[in-house]
């Protein structure tokens, strides 16, 4: 039975080719994330390596709030000078480490791969210590820089030159005296600047201080044994650690990023396997089917059940496995797809450019998917192929294909059932938010699986309605197309489903997206006040002065100016042994440029220690106006904050709001850039009149964007618009997959209706007709698959929204003109997908195909 496997298999090139292309589909983007993840953590482990240097130790202060090295005290001169005197010690050199914003003229500097701006401050005499390399030019003195060689090239940037960097401080122009790199390959896209000390510690306010220091042993001593002394022998508060240790704790830092970015890849390519799946249980279905007179005759002259069912199984496997080879290597082309499509994003994104890497794991996963989802799907086409009566077979009506069938009603019914209670629960489920995702996309895919099965029952009527205009105006074709999609119920409703999947994904994106869109109109039109806007490229910089808000508050006609920094994953203070963000800004804003939808309290009290605390938390801490809560802070420790009020919208400044007196005494100097600011007129003052004003003063800043309303909100939209985009452009792999699945199912067909095509061109039938039969067949099945797509999407968007907290979303919106332009596409869609099919089908030659049994 092997050996007539592969004689089957190679007899019948072009069926295998099919076959074998639909399971690479699936296969290269699992196969493609794993290469892209494991790429990047080459890069990002190599830049750990750089930044730990050859075997350097690293004093540092101890963190007082666990996992934030912003919370490190920093390390005095005293302590520098301590060390250099230690037994052991060869060199030390104290580091600084700022996030400017640099220009070249009216320029901005910005970086690529989605790396920060980053300066350091620099000395010759222990350059060896630092990782950077003088390329041309000399170390930086006093009002001098040195630039990065890839900066330097990017923006014509020349010894000599000057630049401008701005910090906390005013803005400073510096002249270039030297071009530098750092490590081999110069920090994969970031902006790097350096400094003379003394500078760095005036502009990044590190008065006579540093973040860490850079530590060399003498030769021969042991580099564990110096960390060891070095911790014992340091005042309370400071530790010693290895350039292992310092590797390991950035590529921990840098792989939970990469984690994160690919699980999200692979919930893309599970998407895919899932219509991957659809349409390969489709092909072999169909492949079997063609084959069923073959199969009785295997039966008839002694082959029994099981060895039918084993050939097939067999056939899979192979083909699993051919298939998860070519699969690893469509992965790189994959991965290229998607580093383009991230770089598209928004300025200064994109992805670290470095080699790819195909790991052991890779391999390992293709294999799995390749040829499980393989055998999974072969597995019902096999048992029908094992059951064929040999006698049956051998009638030309006898086909694998059912129209609806009793059990296949209940499965989808019960799996309906299970999708419902499991988005239900997803919906209310308070367990956090891993549970409820894991809920919801169990719920979905179990949503998916029922409406494919379900899909049946409406087959029929559906592709005779969606085909009936086809009748008008294409009567002989258009009629043939529509009989063709309907006669076979399950292979339309497979086939459909496939594009169902990918387009019901795109379809909640969008839905999901109209609602936020719609959300933030009413926030901006309910709870922004102010008149303007500013807030920050997205490249890398850590926001803008806080001197830009002070210099527009003197412009007449400015009621109120107002900053806010922090956020999410930016500034944290501990709370009840917890890490809590926190935004802070000044009291006089809030209640005009901002209105968070106060319940109790009121702003007042917030300059002094006060703080503002949302509903939620103040509900899961029994917080009442008036309470005091302890909380610690990275720099100025425990302190006590006075409860002034609680607030019921946490959708622009998250859930804890302080003064931005007490963030300032209670974060580091790196942390304390204006992210956004909004600006309100006094009663009266016409927008225009002052706008010309405000642009004098923001030009000096050309990290800030400064809009009206109007702007504001068309470049939130705009952001919006281009992740939905990026999003649907990563399913849209899903949906392309689903065509090519259209294009397999009507090549396979066309083979299926050798004959058929033959007796309808013997009695008259052209070959446009031909051609004109299979494309509207398509365009039914494509359409098909849309409206099912659009249906199902928006029913999982209002789920997604639904689940979603009222702080980020509280209306639902449909995108209707989106979806019409689907409906239009996926008809285009299938337009496309008929060519090679319909082109086919047309140059049968009709003898032959009346002679094909």
């Amino acid at each position: 039975m092997f050996k007539l496997t592969l004689n089957s298999l190679l007899a019948r090139k072009i069926r295998l080719a099919l076959t074998t292309f639909a399971v690479v589909l699936g296969v290269s983007f699992v196969s493609g994330s794993f290469i892209l993840a494991d790429s990047l953590r080459s890069v990002f482990d190599k830049i750990a390596v750089e930044i730990a240097g050859p075997d350097w130790l690293q004093v540092r202060g101890v963190e007082t709030i666990e996992d934030d090295a912003f919370s490190r005290p920093v390390v005095t001169q005293t302590v520098v000078d301590q060390i250099r005197s230690t037994k052991g010690v060869y060199g030390a050199e104290g580091v600084i480490t700022g996030f400017p914003r640099i220009s070249v003229g009216e320029t901005l500097v910005k970086p690529t791969g989605g790396a920060p701006t980053l300066a350091f401050n620099f000395e010759q005499e222990t350059a060896e210590l630092s990782g950077f390399q003088t390329i041309e030019g000399t170390a930086p003195g006093d009002g001098e820089a040195m630039v990065d060689v890839d900066t330097a090239a990017r923006y014509g940037i020349s010894v000599g030159d000057v630049i401008t960097i701005r910090t906390l401080q005013p803005p400073e122009d510096l002249r270039v005296s030297g071009i530098t790199r750092w490590g081999l390959d110069n920090g994969g896209g970031g902006v790097f600047v350096l400094i003379d000390t003394t500078t760095a510690q005036r502009l990044f306010n590190y008065p006579n201080s540093f973040l860490t220091v850079t530590v060399a042993a003498m030769p021969g001593v042991d580099e564990t044994a110096l960390a060891n002394t070095l911790t014992q022998e340091l005042p309370t508060g400071f530790e010693a650690v290895t350039s292992d240790v310092v590797a390991s704790e950035f590529s921990d830092q840098f792989d939970t990023f990469i984690t994160i970015f690919q699980n999200a890849l692979l919930v893309f390519a599970a998407i895919a396997l899932v219509v991957s799946a659809f349409i390969i249980n489709n092909t072999f279905a169909i492949v079997l089917g063609q084959r069923v007179r073959e199969l009785g005759l295997l039966r008839a002259i002694g082959a029994t059940g099981r060895q039918i069912r084993s050939s097939v199984l067999i056939e899979a496997l192979l083909i699993g496995v051919i298939a998860s080879v070519i699969g690893v290597f469509a992965g790189l082309g994959i991965t290229w797809i998607i580093k383009a499509l991230i770089a598209q994003a928004g300025d200064g994104s994109g992805l670290p450019d470095g080699p790819l890497v195909i790991a052991a794991r890779t391999w390992i996963a293709a294999a799995i998917v390749g040829i499980g989802i393989t055998l999974l799907a072969a597995i019902s086409p096999a048992r029908k192929a094992s059951r064929i009566p040999p006698i049956a077979a051998l009638r030309d009506d006898l086909t694998l294909w059912s129209g609806g069938g009793r059990r296949r009603t209940i499965v989808g019914l019960l799996l309906g059932v299970g999708g419902v209670l499991a988005t239900a629960f997803g919906t209310t489920s308070d367990g956090g938010a891993l549970r409820q995702l894991g809920l919801l996309s169990a719920g979905a895919l179990l949503l998916f699986i029922s409406i494919s099965l379900l899909s049946t029952l409406i087959a029929r009527p559906a592709a005779r309605l969606l085909g009936w205009p086809l009748t008008r105006f294409a009567r002989a074709s258009g009629n043939l197309a529509r009989e063709n999609a309907s006669r076979n119920p399950r292979r339309t409703a497979s086939t459909a489903s496939a594009l169902m999947v990918g387009l019901a994904l795109v379809a909640m994106v969008l839905v999901v997206g109209t609602s936020f869109k719609k959300t933030f109109s009413s926030i901006l039109d309910s709870s922004l006040g102010a008149d303007f806007f500013i807030d920050t490229e997205r490249d890398g910089s850590w926001g803008f002065s806080p001197q830009l808000v002070e210099e527009i508050k003197e412009i007449d006609g400015v009621a109120i100016a107002v900053g806010f920094r922090g956020g999410v994953g930016t500034a944290q203070m501990s709370v009840a042994g917890s890490s809590k963000d926190v935004i802070g800004t000044q009291e006089e804003g809030l209640g005009h440029v901002l209105d968070i939808s106060l319940i109790e309290g009121s702003y007042s009290g917030l300059s002094h220690d006060g703080v503002l605390v949302h509903k939620d938390p103040a509900e899961d801490l029994t917080l009442a106006v008036g309470d005091v809560v302890s909380a610690t802070f990275p720099v100025a420790g425990t302190k006590d904050l006075r409860v002034v009020g609680i607030f019921d919208d946490g959708s622009i400044l998250g859930n804890w709001v302080i003064d931005m007196s007490t963030y300032e005494s209670g974060f580091d100097p790196s942390l304390q850039s204006d992210l956004f600011a909004a600006v309100e007129l006094e009663d009266g003052v016409e927008v225009q009149n002052i706008r010309s004003q405000l642009d004098a003063i923001a030009i000096n800043y050309p990290e800030a964007i400064l809009q009206d309303r109007t702007e504001y909100q068309e470049t939130i939209e705009g952001r919006i618009d281009t992740l939905l985009l990026t999003v649907n452009a990563l399913v849209g792999f899903a949906v392309v997959i689903a065509v090519l699945g259209i294009v397999n199912t009507l090549m396979l067909s066309v083979f299926e209706r050798t004959r058929e095509i033959g007796l309808l061109r013997a009695v008259g039938m052209t070959r446009r007709q031909t051609r004109r039969m299979i494309r509207w067949e398509a365009v039914i099945i494509a359409v098909f698959g849309g409206v099912l797509g659009i249906l199902v999407g928006t029913l999982l968007g209002f789920i997604a929204v639904q689940a979603m907290p009222e702080s980020f979303i509280t209306d639902f919106g449909i995108p209707v003109g989106n979806f019409v332009i689907i409906l239009v596409m996926c008809a285009a869609a299938g337009v496309l997908a008929a060519i090679l099919p319909a082109r086919r089908a047309a140059r049968l030659n009709v003898l032959d195909a009346i002679a094909h049994p």
